[in-house]
């Protein structure tokens, strides 16, 4: 029960290739705008809300210290 080289059958060429294709370079580009532009957004976007909500921190901070309406011409 001893297995040899001679009783291995090998495989034909056609049964193990695949087709690999890859994109033109104009289609890398495309893809990779795309991915860059929408980074840029997300990373925009999230920045616009974090400035917000500081402000609106800064903002309700201040009132609560009553620090709103402040006028400093009036200590002269």
């Amino acid at each position: 029960m001893n297995i040899t080289t001679a009783e291995i059958k090998p495989m034909p060429a056609a049964d193990i290739t695949c087709r690999v294709t890859y994109p033109s370079l104009g289609r890398q580009v495309v893809d990779s705008m795309l991915i860059l532009g929408r980074t840029g957004l997300i990373t925009g976007v999230g920045a616009t809300v974090l400035f917000g909500v500081a402000i609106a921190i800064a903002y309700a901070l201040a009132a609560g210290l009553g620090l709103l309406g402040f006028d400093a011409s009036s200590s002269y």
